[in-house]
Order: C-alpha cells, then sequence, then structure tokens
C-alpha cells in the first residue's frame, strides 16, 4: 500500500505558541534563541514555522 506524504504544515506565529503552550511573549522569546527551529518567509511581513520542526524541538526539550 502507498502512502501519501501530508504537506509540511506552516504555522503562524499565535497557532505555534499555542502548539508549544505558551504565550506570544514567550514564544518570541524562545525564536530568538539559537537553536529554535527558523522562522519560514511567507511574505514581505509574515513569516511562520513548519509543524514538523516544532514538534521535534519540544520533542527534544528536557523534562522538568
Amino acid at each position: 500500500m502507498i502512502q501519501k506524504s501530508q504537506p509540511d504544515r506552516i504555522l503562524r506565529p499565535v497557532a505555534a505558541a499555542r502548539m508549544l503552550g505558551v504565550g506570544k511573549t514567550k514564544f518570541y522569546d524562545l525564536a530568538k534563541s539559537k537553536n529554535f527551529p527558523r522562522a519560514v518567509i511567507l511574505g514581505a511581513r509574515a513569516r511562520g514555522y513548519l509543524e514538523r520542526e516544532l514538534d521535534a524541538w519540544l520533542t527534544a526539550q528536557p523534562r522538568a
């Protein structure tokens, strides 16, 4: 059986923050760190984040 690969979902910052369980301010602080996934440029003033990269980053974080 052939499986279709799902296209990469791009999440805007608010949706990405919701996925990570943080607020906007904390999300933007995280986005400034070196090991956080880089934003995808969608337009002159629009950025997004690949859902699979955010998921991988979240999985790699140590548990508290």
